[in-house]
């Protein structure tokens, strides 16, 4: 596996995981059953949310990595403007959240 793979593979990744990210902390802010539930695998939640993301994140980037064909992988431009467009989505997204709660 070239490094341009791998760089696409973990840069989709990373884009996926700032959505997840937000999806999660909000539901866990609007859910204290599924706050409680992942506290259950740790002391705190925070841990869990932690672990989940960081591992889902190697785990995709290592599938999006090898599925990925040669012609259809993206650029470093347009991997940047992704990762910038998510990371602005997702904190936007929890601003808000945290602004109207």
């Amino acid at each position: 596996m070239d490094s341009k793979a791998r760089a696409s593979g973990f840069g989709l990744s990373a884009a996926l995981m700032m959505l997840v990210n937000a999806g999660l902390t909000i539901a866990k802010e609007r859910s204290e059953g599924l706050k409680a539930w992942m506290s259950g695998f740790v002391d705190a939640h925070w841990v869990a949310h932690a672990v989940l993301i960081l591992g889902l994140f190697i785990v995709l980037g290592f599938v999006f990595s090898s599925v990925l064909p040669r012609g259809r992988r993206p650029g470093v431009v347009l991997l940047a403007r992704l990762l910038i467009v998510t990371t602005m989505l997702s904190s936007l997204a929890m601003a808000l959240f945290f602004l109207f709660s």
